[in-house]
């Protein structure tokens, strides 16, 4: 059985609640809700994700995807509500990626909440955070090498998963790093040639975790 208390518990911003907004949030949140992988989390004033990862990401005027980050369990977001944060011009939105079950929080329970200080400030540490991996995002296009941000965004994946066994897709690396398919491809052949990683159906095996390492520098995921 869910345990609402449980997740919520986990959450940063419980500690700083009262009693009554505690209460309020335990009446209002919603049950379990189990997305599939490349499901679009839709109607919601804030979500909390319970297990698996969420992709947040924005669709540009070409009709590409921007991959902004990840949210993963026991995080809290409401970065695309629009009566929350101007961010919701950006039109943000977020993708299971691979099977997750999340919480969603009513809009009308986030702005009761928001009357308490910290979790004010709370909302707008994540809010501003967004921001500033939307402009990451778009710098890291062009501003690091294909090689760099695959092998950051593998390393994302193995310190999830902590395994070097990554049950992902070239599609999947690709809208981490927010380019295409075939390039990707491209250069994980050309890694695999080097030793750095195994090719399977559905499956990357990293083989020198510390070469990729070496690759990926002290540059953060885009992720």
């Amino acid at each position: 059985m869910y345990n609402l208390v449980g997740t919520l518990t986990k959450c940063k911003f419980w500690n700083d609640l009262n009693e009554d907004e505690k209460i309020l949030l335990l009446n209002n949140g919603n049950k379990k809700l189990i997305y599939r992988k490349g499901d679009v989390v839709e109607g919601y004033g804030g979500i909390i994700v319970i297990s698996g990862i969420l992709r947040a990401f924005v669709v540009t005027e070409e009709g590409k995807d921007v991959t902004l980050g990840y949210i993963l369990p026991d995080d809290f977001d409401a970065s695309s509500s629009e009566k929350l944060t101007s961010l919701a011009e950006l039109d943000i939105h977020f993708e299971a990626v691979e099977k997750s079950e999340i919480c969603k929080i009513p809009i009308s329970t986030i702005m009761v909440l928001k009357g308490n200080p910290k979790f004010e400030k709370y909302l707008e540490e994540i809010l501003e955070s967004r921001f500033k991996a939307t402009v990451n995002a778009l710098k890291s296009v062009v501003g690091k090498s294909l090689e760099v941000r695959i092998a950051s965004c593998l390393s994302f994946y193995m310190e999830k998963k902590q395994s070097n066994i990554l049950r992902i897709t070239h599609e999947d690396v690709a809208r981490c790093i927010n380019s295409s398919r075939e390039v990707v491809t491209k250069a994980m052949k050309h890694m695999a040639a080097d030793g750095i990683v195994e090719l399977q159906r559905g499956m990357i095996i990293i083989k020198d975790a510390d070469r990729l390492k070496e690759i990926k520098g002290n540059t953060s995921c885009c992720c």
